[in-house]
């Protein structure tokens, strides 16, 4: 009976090991108040095809904005970094696909509106309606220590949110960036961040540090700021507005 009783005990804290593990590798949080934030997060894929027949695909993250005011009505508007549709306007590439997750093996398709490469932004527009649509932060932008929360993909994997604290506002190596001490890895990219305490986007990821070895610090996350995202806003809509009259 003791034999028994042991040997089930192992067999549970084996399951949850590896379910801790499995967190820790995805930096994620399954607290509920993080559940519309990853609900208004989707994947993004991109798919090209080379003059050489190579197949490239690559993943992200994007999520829903709220436009309305800046005088865009609808919800379908999405954005992302810059970086990772680079391939689709590659001189090389025959044929690209641009999509986002709208619901689980779900794919919708995207079209650019605007990108910049300066700031990594790039304003997208989905062919369905987006169920959340994140809210920008206004004037309550956070101060150095505070909880800030990123929501990506890491590695292709749905949805998930790493946790961190804000710990520089001042340009850094790759421009206009802030940092977080956060998990961050490949597939994190173009999801938001948001500050803990306002409820609001303060961010988008952009980048890690390299770990030399092909993968990412666990401990770095560079996000363009909110008032770089503000920034690019004016500039993109006016230019989508300029196309529409």
């Amino acid at each position: 009976m003791r034999l028994r009783l042991t040997l089930a005990w192992l067999v549970c804290m084996c399951v949850a090991f590896n379910a801790l593990a499995a967190d820790d590798f995805l930096g994620s949080s399954k607290t509920t108040n993080h559940e519309s934030w990853t609900n208004g997060t989707v994947r993004l894929r991109t798919r090209t095809l080379d003059t050489d027949a190579t197949l490239v695909t690559g993943w992200g993250a994007a999520f829903g904005v709220d436009l309305g005011q800046y005088g865009l009505s609808g919800t379908s508007y999405l954005l992302t970094a810059a970086h990772l549709i680079h391939r689709i306007s590659s001189p090389n590439v025959v044929r690209s696909d641009l999509k986002v997750e709208v619901e689980p093996e779900t794919w919708a398709q995207c079209k650019i509106i605007a990108q910049d490469d300066t700031c990594d932004l790039c304003l997208l527009e989905c062919s369905v309606k987006l169920p959340v649509l994140a809210r920008l932060a206004e004037r309550e932008y956070p101060d150095l220590g505070d909880t800030v929360v990123i929501v990506g993909c890491p590695k292709g994997v749905a949805p998930c949110v790493s946790v961190g604290t804000l710990t520089d506002k001042e340009p850094n190596v790759i421009g206009n960036r802030w940092q977080a001490a956060a998990k961050f890895n490949h597939g994190n990219s173009g999801g938001p961040v948001y500050n803990e305490k306002t409820k609001s986007v303060i961010g988008v990821a952009v980048a890690g540090l390299s770990d030399g070895m092909g993968d990412m610090r666990p401990d770095t996350a560079l996000f363009s700021p909110v008032l770089e995202i503000r920034t690019f806003l004016d500039w993109a809509i006016e230019r989508q507005k300029a196309v529409l009259r």
